[in-house]
């Protein structure tokens, strides 16, 4: 493109000079078609780029798809929403994408910025030294049709860059050591050096003084390993873990997952560990799995015998019958007011002895999850938005049977239709009650809006009776009462009468 001197001088020698369209070519040194479309020209205007006409790519039969996962990742917590890389691993898995993994990072980065999503930023951390790191991170996962808070223990390889990861329900000490436990004797090996943070489920912090509590140094002699400490506010010399959190996170607990049984989520974790240690070095030659086989070898042999994870406490029963622990009370403890027990106390279960060491009860463990329950109200309306992808939602698998069975249409204009009534309802009622709802009016051979209103409305009204007004009957008579014992007189008279006239007839 010419500059606006060129173009001028152009004009010049057009208008001013009356040189032809060669001539002008000639003396600039430029293609005649080029010197004869500014010398013609006669509109200044800058144009406006035009639009250019969009061709169908291989992302439209997925847009709907990443469009959902995308709307639903802002309801969610900032550091568990989808990266563009698992977008597309989802989407090859899940759904048969053949696509590149540029052309979904393109249209996610598209869609974000429409979106008004921020890209998360992470600061650039120093290579740690090569040994075990641990630590604690945080997720959330659908437990009981509700979100419900989760940590979970990464321990990391900064040599092969390995790492494996456990959900744990809380971050105290038979935490700590029941997840270190388990991914020892998952590995069948024991690193010889791990670096920790100052943990309160390791050690107390008082005027800057560390106390490593006993049952940790009990534990540490037990399997033989080195325990190091970060200097206070000093994460980043346990950086690798740091980073290690975010990568378990991003790619094993999105999308959201479903945890019933933690020991049962954790065994696939291991799966999931596996798998991850066959891809490439990020910068050395051959896989993690290859780098980590030759770090094991340098690693400590399990002991002859397990660590017993517990915790030994005492209590005494109050005038209600319960014990605290933690600042929770466990009830019906039976034994009497002023009594003192024993607590042996594990990850996950608590049992009561008495003064004979004799189990009296034994109770789940409690811990304070935070839940958080699904808003359905906006989330119907994020569907409305994109009710093609409804059914591909990690959420759909928590409606009611007759929910699901209601959005389960082809026709996307009453599917919309049916998301956004499911909206407003829900703004009011239950999902249970709405299913309920549902349900009667599909019994009815009814679907439309005002059937479900109408069933939403008789499950939730109780039923008033208003009294009969009649106009014959006296006023002095309202309210009257009978004297039915008058009535049980008679009866009993017309017995002893019949009773002697059948005498009478036999004598």
């Amino acid at each position: 493109m010419l500059v606006m001197a060129e173009i001028k001088y152009i004009k010049h020698l057009r208008e001013k000079e009356s040189k032809s369209i060669q001539a002008i070519a000639d003396t600039l040194d430029i293609n005649w078609r080029t010197a004869k479309k500014y010398a013609d020209c006669e509109d200044f205007n800058i144009a406006l780029p035009r639009k250019r006409k969009r061709r169908r790519t291989v992302m439209d039969p997925y847009e709907a798809i990443i469009d959902t996962w995308l709307l639903e990742d802002k309801n969610l917590p900032c550091k568990q929403r989808h990266t563009a890389k698992r977008i597309h691993d989802r989407l090859v898995r899940e759904h048969g994408f053949g696509g590149a993994e540029r052309t979904v990072r393109e249209y996610v980065a598209f869609r974000k910025r429409q979106l008004g999503q921020q890209k998360e930023k992470f600061i650039q951390l120093s290579k740690p030294e090569a040994h075990a790191q641990a630590d604690f991170g945080k997720f959330h996962a659908f437990r009981n049709g509700a979100l419900t808070a989760f940590q979970y223990l990464v321990l990391s390889f900064p040599y092969s860059n390995g790492g494996f990861a456990q959900v744990l329900p809380g971050e105290n000490s038979e935490c700590l050591l029941e997840g270190l436990k388990w991914i020892f004797e998952y590995m069948g090996c024991v690193p010889r050096r791990i670096r920790f943070d100052n943990l309160t489920a390791a050690v107390t912090l008082k005027k800057k003084d560390r106390k490593i509590s006993e049952a940790f140094d009990r534990f540490c002699l037990h399997y033989g390993f080195k325990a190091e400490f970060c200097n206070i506010g000093k994460a980043n010399e346990k950086g690798h873990v740091e980073n290690k959190i975010g990568y378990s996170r991003r790619n094993w607990f999105v999308p959201i997952p479903s945890i019933d049984d933690i020991s049962a989520y954790n065994q696939q974790l291991f799966a999931d560990a596996e798998d991850d240690l066959s891809r490439p070095h990020y910068e050395k030659e051959g896989t993690l799995q290859e780098r980590f086989s030759q770090e094991k070898a340098e690693f400590l042999p399990l002991p002859g015998k397990p660590f017993e994870v517990m915790r030994w406490d005492t209590a005494t029963v109050d005038k209600y019958g319960r014990i605290k622990l933690d600042e929770y009370h466990y009830h019906g403890i039976p034994a009497g007011p002023g009594d003192r027990v024993f607590l042996k106390a594990s990850w996950d279960i608590l049992q009561i002895l008495n003064q004979d060491y004799e189990i009296i009860a034994q109770y789940p463990r409690v811990y304070h999850q935070k839940d958080m329950a699904i808003n359905w109200h906006v989330q119907f309306m994020l569907f409305s938005r994109k009710p093609g992808g409804v059914r591909h939602s990690v959420h759909f698998s928590f409606l009611p049977t007759p929910i699901q069975d209601y959005l389960s249409i082809e026709d996307k204009a009453e599917l919309k239709q049916r998301l956004r009534l499911l909206s407003q309802l829900s703004k009011k009622h239950k999902i249970e009650i709405l299913a309920v709802a549902i349900t009667k009016s599909k019994e009815n051979g009814q679907t439309e809006p005002g059937s479900i209103r109408h069933e939403l409305y008789r499950l939730t009204t109780p039923e008033h009776l208003l009294p009969m007004v009649e106009v014959y009957t006296p006023a002095c008579l309202h309210g009257y009462r009978p004297d039915l014992s008058q009535y049980d007189q008679l009866t009993i008279g017309n017995a002893v009468t019949g009773s002697l006239t059948s005498e009478t007839q036999e004598g």
